[in-house]
């Protein structure tokens, strides 16, 4: 979808939520699950901790989230690959 369509208030919340997200997964990455806090996360996105339980109910749910976008971007370069190999 081409950005300009999306609503401004809508491409403001998809980046927000976008930056606490990899700020999550350097975290995670760096430290491990439980070695991390909400307020870390908060901290390195450079939100307020209040902010952050507006996107996620609990760092569980954040990291849920986290996992499926992955999941999400990983599926579609999985099908794109098959794709290309089944056109050879």
């Amino acid at each position: 979808m081409e950005e300009s369509l999306i609503p401004r208030k809508k491409r403001e919340y998809l980046r927000h939520r976008a930056e606490i997200l990899q700020a999550a997964m350097s975290l995670f990455s760096e430290k491990g699950f439980h070695n991390v806090s909400m307020r870390e996360i908060a901290e390195k996105s450079e939100f307020a901790i209040g902010t952050l339980y507006k996107f996620f109910s609990n760092k569980e749910d954040l990291y849920k989230s986290l996992i499926m976008e992955k999941a999400e971007e990983f599926h579609s370069a999985l099908i794109k690959a098959i794709k290309k190999r089944e056109r050879k």
